[in-house]
């Protein structure tokens, strides 16, 4: 049995580190290959760690969007005995047989655009063609049942992993402190691409709340990730000027691999209120490393982070300043919260993920292969 798995998604987005920790996690048990699409230079690629071996490559064509550049890939990628597509965004692609990994359905139950809304009909298109699909979380697969009526026998929960030798307590980031001048500062860490289900606007209210309100002092703010819209980070630099924070805030728009553990190592509490996820990841990388969470209590948030962490109501901004604020100054809780989610993050493991995926790739190769006798 000959597995690909369909990627076009680089390894600093959340598909991308999915598929990339997958493979790493399924080649030492089964034959796969790691194929990427690469729309930036037009081709079709083996990717194995740092090497790359070129499969095809396409003429760029004057009008070659995105999508219709995978489309044209169709008929290029070589014949496997089952093609694993790693994101929903690619569930339209005509391979058989084919399981789809659907992280979430986020361009139709939380559009960013209308425009996003229209397109994820074609986009989700092959989600009810597929031999199986794999979900990250119960979330996702009730969303499945209940927009796209696919039968629950032809959806598995398979939870993600953390890497485990990189997220993980005492990480030295002193160079860190020192170069974001953040000795004898209470950190408050956001890990995101700033759009508005990711609810950082709140976040800075509540931050704000704990400045005047709450009279905290010595605090610092830091929000890390890429924004994916120009307009979401002018709104959130016009709020911080507005509300007077500029000290107080720090905006990353980009941390390496190497420091994003080292940020949740030297953060005394992890904020994530969003409205709607598929899996969080990040608080899982924070409980990792030994930094309390503060998460939403809806989507597939409570799911996974459990009462490790802490829930709100993402609408409530008096609710999160105040359950922040009783995690930088309730020593107590904090220790717990520390001890719970170093426990709960144990549970998720990509061996784990690896294991069960094979088994779903037996499931179906057997079936698909009786299904021509």
């Amino acid at each position: 049995m000959k597995i690909a798995l369909i990627n076009s998604s680089l390894i600093s987005t959340g598909s991308g580190r999915y598929t990339f920790s997958l493979y790493s996690a399924l080649r030492e048990r089964t034959e796969i290959d790691h194929i990427f699409l690469n729309y930036k230079d037009r081709k079709i690629e083996k990717i194995h760690n740092n090497y790359k071996q070129g499969i095809s490559e396409l003429v760029k064509l004057p009008i070659d969007f995105k999508y219709f550049f995978y489309f044209r890939t169709q008929k290029k990628i070589p014949i496997y005995d089952i093609y694993h597509i790693t994101t929903q965004n690619l569930s339209f692609l005509k391979l058989k047989p084919k399981i789809v990994t659907c992280l979430d359905i986020i361009h139709l139950v939380y559009p960013d655009k209308y425009y996003y809304f229209l397109f994820s009909k074609y986009l989700y298109s092959g989600l009810k063609n597929a031999e199986f699909i794999i979900t990250i979380s119960k979330s996702t697969k009730k969303d499945l049942m209940k927009y796209f009526s696919i039968p629950e026998k032809r959806i598995e929960v398979i939870y993600p992993g953390i890497d485990h030798k990189k997220f993980h307590p005492n990480v030295n980031s002193q160079a860190l402190i020192k170069k974001y001048n953040l000795s004898n500062q209470k950190i408050i860490l956001h890990i995101s691409s700033g759009t508005p289900r990711k609810n950082f606007l709140s976040i800075i209210k509540a931050f704000h709340i704990l400045k005047n309100k709450y009279n905290l002092r010595n605090i610092k703010l830091i929000k890390a990730g890429k924004y994916q819209y120009q307009r979401d980070r002018k709104k959130s630099l016009e709020l911080i000027k507005q509300l007077n924070l500029n000290k107080d805030i720090i905006i990353l728009d980009y941390i390496s691999d190497i420091d994003l553990p080292k940020f949740y190592n030297i953060s005394d509490v992890f904020v994530f209120p969003s409205f709607y996820e598929g899996f969080g990841l990040p608080p899982l990388e924070a409980m990792a490393c030994g930094c309390p969470v503060i998460t939403s209590n809806v989507s597939s948030l409570p799911e996974f982070v459990s009462d490790a962490g802490i829930m709100v109501n993402p609408l409530n901004i008096d609710e999160l300043a105040n359950k922040i604020y009783e995690v930088l100054t309730n020593y107590k809780l904090r220790k717990k919260m520390i001890k719970d989610g170093l426990k709960r993050a144990k549970f998720f493991t990509w061996e784990k993920t690896a294991e069960k995926t094979l088994q779903i790739y037996n499931k179906v190769y057997n079936s698909y292969e009786d299904s021509k006798i």
